[in-house]
């Protein structure tokens, strides 16, 4: 599989790591590997199955589960994408993951959660100064859509 990915020969590594799978199911590195290579390939629905197996087999990486959450949500999981999102938030508690932030956030307005988004904003706003700013165009738009609903 090693192989395979230095030559970006990603059809060759999907299959590589899946017979690695066959053999030893809960290898949660193979199993990640093979996440990102599905995605690759465009193999949605196995991606999927894939990124379940790995979390049932006990992996607990939250860039792993960030990864699941953004294409649960592309997917239209909603409530699935919605529990991954805040894992993958809350395994890192000290940590301001920007990305991850935005990510949420995005999910959150694009599934009409306009009220948690906008609370989401305001608390991480509130962890320090350098926060302070975090995502105004965002918390301007979600204000506005509320006041609109509130008419």
């Amino acid at each position: 599989a090693n192989i395979c990915s230095e030559q970006l020969n990603h059809h060759c590594a999907n299959e590589s790591l899946t017979q690695v799978i066959k053999h030893t199911p809960n290898h949660l590195q193979a199993l990640d590997r093979l996440t990102i290579i599905k995605e690759h390939l465009g193999l949605t629905k196995s991606a999927l199955e894939t990124y379940a197996q790995y979390f049932s087999n006990g992996g607990l990486s939250p860039n792993v589960a960030h990864r699941y959450a953004k294409l649960l949500a592309e997917n239209q999981l909603t409530e699935s994408a919605k529990k991954y999102f805040i894992y993958a938030i809350e395994a890192k508690p000290d940590i301001f993951q920007v990305t991850v932030f935005k990510d949420y956030v995005t999910f959150l307005m694009n599934h009409g959660f306009h009220r948690e988004a906008l609370s989401f904003i305001e608390k991480i706003r509130d962890k320090g100064d350098n926060a302070s700013l975090f995502m105004e165009k965002e918390l301007n738009e979600l204000k506005r859509i509320l006041a609109v609903a509130a008419r």
